[in-house]
């Protein structure tokens, strides 16, 4: 017998390929009618199935609900099911926990330093806080004298040397005489002056004088330094010299106090001469020659040189000879002469050609100038 209806006599069972579907239009399963019950049987499977994996589920997602950090872990492009929504909160949420656990050692730094900030605090001149203030306030206060000390800046000082120049010029219009010599010394400083007129400036004691009246400068405490009045030196016919009494480093070398006869120069101290007078041991070394040959004698006599060193002590003494007979083989003996005693020798004192025994000038090159001095009254 022949199969029929798909049962009777068929090899195969197969109904669901030959019974149709006659229910309603299901898009979102694809199912329509007229279609074999197995192929709707197949859709609705596959959809459970597609269901139960993710891989059916595609959610709708607006673009705008979208935020960067999600965006960054989606695929290229839709459409997204809910395997891939899923995986990409997946890697957002780890990320996000990655970022809370940096955030976190990144807020235990900020507390120590909240910690530290809000210590007790050197208050030094801020007004109204205490040491335990908060550090708000404090920073309120720093900001406060801050802003004080601008406008204390901008009317007290200047902000650049024109202004300067302007207050310099008022201050000394408005207090000090512009003709007052002392304005333009240093104290205690001595100056050479070479003013042909000094001597009209000052008083006989060598105190200046207040000339403004007459249209002069005024000289009131400059002094001449001719030691007259009280802390003024004598530099009249005197050069200066720094003083050796100061404090470490030592001195060496030829200024050192007693090396060479070097002085100990103390504040005021004066020392040396304008000429000098040598004696004996400061007289070079140094030799005198005499020679003398006689003549006369009818016997041969040998000259003698001898040299006789100055200084001594004259008179030296001065030998004489005696004569032994006058003929050919006489012969002529000096007294206590051991050098030549077959010739004739006479010794003698040679003196220098001058003994003054006067000074000579110690003076170095110069030039004279009246010293001045201001001392602060």
């Amino acid at each position: 017998m022949s199969c029929q209806n798909c049962f009777n006599g068929c090899a195969d069972i197969i109904s669901d390929k030959c019974i149709k579907y006659t229910g309603a239009q299901v898009p979102e399963l694809d199912i329509n009618n007229g279609d074999t019950l197995l192929s709707v049987e197949n859709k609705i499977t596959n959809k459970i199935v597609e269901l139960m994996n993710g891989s059916g589920i595609i959610p709708t997602i607006l673009p705008g609900d979208v935020c960067d950090i999600v965006q960054s872990f989606m695929p290229c492009c839709p459409p997204f099911d809910l395997n891939v929504i899923l995986t990409v909160i997946i890697k957002t949420i780890c990320d996000i926990d990655s970022r809370l656990v940096a955030l976190k050692d990144r807020v235990i730094v900020v507390e120590d330093i909240l910690i530290a900030l809000n210590a007790d605090y050197d208050i030094q001149c801020l007004e109204g806080v205490d040491v335990d203030t908060d550090t708000h306030d404090i920073v309120q206060s720093i900001i406060y004298k801050l802003c004080l000390l601008e406008a204390d800046l901008h009317t007290n000082y200047s902000s650049n040397g024109t202004e300067l120049d302007e207050y310099i010029a008022n201050y000394l219009t408005i207090n000090q005489p512009t003709n007052l010599v002392s304005n333009k010394m240093i104290p205690y400083v001595a100056v050479p002056f070479f003013d042909p007129n000094a001597l009209d400036y000052f008083s006989s004691s060598g105190a200046g004088l207040d000339l403004s009246g007459s249209g002069g400068l005024n000289w009131t405490n400059i002094f001449l330094c001719n030691g007259q009045n009280p802390g003024v030196p004598d530099l009249r016919g005197r050069t200066l010299v720094g003083v050796t009494s100061m404090p470490s480093p030592p001195i060496s070398g030829p200024t050192q106090p007693g090396v060479d006869g070097t002085p100990d120069y103390t504040l005021l101290h004066t020392e040396g001469s304008s000429t000098v007078t040598l004696d004996d041991t400061q007289v070079p070394s140094h030799t005198h020659i005499a020679t003398s040959t006689p003549s006369g004698l009818m016997n041969t006599q040998v000259p003698f040189v001898q040299q006789v060193s100055y200084p001594f002590s004259p008179p030296g003494p001065v030998l004489t000879y005696q004569s032994v007979g006058n003929d050919k083989g006489a012969s002529r003996v000096l007294e206590s002469n051991t050098i030549n005693p077959a010739g004739l020798i006479i010794t003698t004192n040679v003196l220098p050609s001058t003994q003054g025994n006067g000074p000579h000038p110690n003076i170095q090159p110069s030039i004279g100038a009246y010293y001045i001095i201001y001392i602060p009254a």
